[in-house]
Parts: structure tokens; sequence; C-alpha cells
């Protein structure tokens, strides 16, 4: 028996009706894997801890207009400066507005573009994590990046050093814009490709100080002990960042992480930075009697997140007290007692720990939960080579 031939309107419609199907069964078998169950504790924390940073900070809003070559668009302005030590709030604002960007659209049906023609200046740790925000939501677990997946923008208008340090730092990767022209910020600062991961792969920051060192000509006093470090702070990520069950909201849940490096000239400083998006340093750490004796040791009462994470490398023999591997944040530390002048600052949670070397540290409350943990060290070298 011969099969009816449909028409080619009816053969749209089918495949149509078909997608939209598949579409639905994947949401399905997807939403199972990633949230259990709308009332899973894991995803009502998770919702709770959004909507705190949410009323502390704001929403990040967009308004309607009409971009040349993308047409109207919900257009979303990234603040002039993103720095997380002189604007903290807004820089947050902004950073969750983006990783809200995929529930936002399937929500409220539209389309969205990233301006980024207000940005003057950004921090290295900023920028590592605004690249971390934007590679998860452009999807790069996809092996094949078309250029649809790509997130819409046009750097026609960027400011020059903007454009540059995006450039050296692989952020055209993620957007739909490439400059005309090769970009140059002078003598300023120099960035290497940031780098992502879901193992705990240590060549990966032995590269990355070898790229560094190759950019800029300046060696860090011990590569060996930095590597570590950077290797500790990666393990510290797979280890107890992401643990299970963890539920992300509003974006979806990624085990990874990332690193990046950058050299500023006129400082002699170099910025070696791990982020991840996972549950925060101060919340794994568990609440155990030994830990209390410790804070007790370190003259610590009513101690803050702050004070955790202090603790946390101060303690010689923390990894039988602590969860988050706490005698690799004291390798992390040290790495800052073999450059004189360095710094390792700790963003996560409420916590911001700044460790300068020795007993000297700066311990600060952060006024609403950190996105994720930042770990950067700011190496000083004594003098350039270039």
């Amino acid at each position: 028996m011969r099969m009816k031939k449909l028409s080619q309107k009816k053969k749209i419609k089918k495949i149509r009706h078909d997608k939209k199907y598949l579409y639905k069964l994947a949401k399905r078998r997807g939403r199972s894997c990633l949230f259990h169950h709308k009332d899973s504790t894991e995803l009502s924390e998770s919702k709770k801890l959004y909507a705190r940073q949410i009323t502390a900070v704001g929403r990040f809003e967009g308004k309607r207009r009409k971009i040349p070559i993308h047409g109207v668009r919900k257009a979303f302005d990234l603040p002039e400066n993103l720095d997380f030590e002189g604007n903290y709030d807004t820089s947050l604002k902004c950073l969750l507005g983006i990783r809200a960007l995929g529930d936002m659209q399937r929500r409220n049906k539209f389309n969205y573009y990233l301006e980024f023609s207000l940005l003057k200046n950004i921090s290295p740790a900023a920028l590592l994590v605004l690249t971390a925000e934007l590679d998860c939501r452009v999807g790069y677990a996809n092996t094949a990046r078309r250029k649809g997946q790509r997130l819409p923008a046009d750097s026609q208008k960027w400011n020059p050093h903007i454009t540059a340090l995006f450039q050296d730092f692989g952020i055209f990767e993620l957007l739909c814009a490439q400059p005309e022209v090769r970009m140059t910020y002078g003598d300023k600062l120099k960035a290497v490709k940031f780098r992502r991961g879901t193992t705990q792969d240590g060549d990966a920051a032995l590269r990355l100080i070898h790229e560094i060192v190759e950019v800029t000509g300046n060696e860090p006093n011990s590569q060996e002990r930095l590597w570590e470090g950077i290797g500790e702070a990666v393990a510290n990520v797979l280890d107890h960042a992401y643990p299970h069950p963890y539920v992300s909201y509003p974006a979806k849940r990624i085990a990874a992480w990332w690193a990046g490096a950058i050299y500023d000239n006129l400082s002699h400083t170099t910025h070696f930075m791990v982020y991840d998006r996972g549950i925060g340093l101060p919340a794994s750490l568990p609440k155990k009697e030994g830990f209390q004796a410790l804070l007790a040791r370190l003259a610590i009462s009513n101690p803050t997140e702050a004070h955790l994470v202090w603790a946390a490398i101060k303690n010689p023999q923390s990894s039988t007290l602590l969860g988050y591997r706490g005698e690799g944040l004291r390798q992390m530390a040290e790495v800052v007692d073999n450059h004189k002048g360095s710094s390792l600052q700790i963003l996560s949670g409420n916590a911001s720990m700044t460790y300068l070397g020795g007993e000297n540290k700066i311990l600060k409350n952060l006024p609403v939960e950190f996105c994720g943990t930042l770990i950067e060290w700011r190496i000083k070298h004594e003098r350039s080579y270039n």
C-alpha cells in the first residue's frame, strides 16, 4: 500500500509539530535531572539565595530598542565600571542578570542584546567572572559552536581598551562580534586567553603560568609554588564547590572552573585568578566541634564568614577539620609569602578575605553573597624585564 504523499505545507507543519514534541520531552527530562523535583530542598535554598541577592543589589533591567543589524531586542547595558572592590553592588547585579538571561528569555519570550559600549573599566577579577558567565550562557559543552549560539554584540562603538582586552582574553569567541582591526591597549595591561575545565588538570595551571611569563617577561620567584597554589584552587573547586545533590538557580548547574591571568605593566603586578559558580567556600566548611576549638586558638569570637576563611588558611592540619581542603588553602597563601608586596584575595559567600603575608590580613563582610568563589593572586614583581 502506497503512503499518501504530503504537500510541502503539511510537511513543514508536521516537522514543526515533531520538533516541538521532542523539545518538550527533552525539557522534562532535563529538568528532572537538574531539579530532582520542584519541591526539593536544594532548589528552595538556591531560590532563596537568589532572592536575597536581587533584593540587595536590584534587578538587571533591559529596555526594548532597535539595534542595528539585530533588529528590535531587549538591550541590557553593562555599567561603566565593573569592579568588586569599588563597585560591588552594581557589578554583582550585572553578572547575576547575565546569569538569569536564559531563564528570563524562556519565560518572557524575548530576544536580548548585551551593550558593552558604556563599559570603560573592568578589573581582572571581574573580567574572569564576566567571561565565565558569558561562557555558560553560550553553552561551552556543545562541541559545535554555531554562530547562532553566541551572544549578540557589536564592538564598533566599544572603548578600544575594552575591545583589546576582550580580544586577548578570548571573550570574542563567545560573542557575535569581531573587531575590524587588531586592537591594542599599549603597555598598561597584557592578558592571556582564559581557560575552563571540568577535571583536576594540573597542566592547565602550568600552561597559564608559562604563557603569562612569555607575554610579560616577568617570572614568579617560585613557579613551582604558584603552580601548586593554582592546582589546589582547581582541586578545591571540583572536590567541594559542587556537592551532590546541588541545584543552581536561575541558571543551569555547570560543575566547572575558570582561570585566567593578566599583567599590569604600570604596577609590575600579575593577576592569577580561579573562579567557580558553586556553593561558596564558607558553606562547605562543616560545623565540627574541633573547628570551634580552632577558632578559640586563633582568638576569634563571634566569627563571621571572613573569619572562617582566615581560619581555614591558618590551620596547619585543617584537612582533618575542614571540608574545603584547608591545607591547600595554606599552600595558596604561601605563594604570597614568597613574593614580597603580593596578596591573595578570596571572595566567597559573604566573605572577603585579603591575605598580605605573615599575620597581615583584611577581613570584610560583603553586603550580599557573592556568586560563587573567586581566588585571585596579585604577584608583585621586583622589576620588569620588558
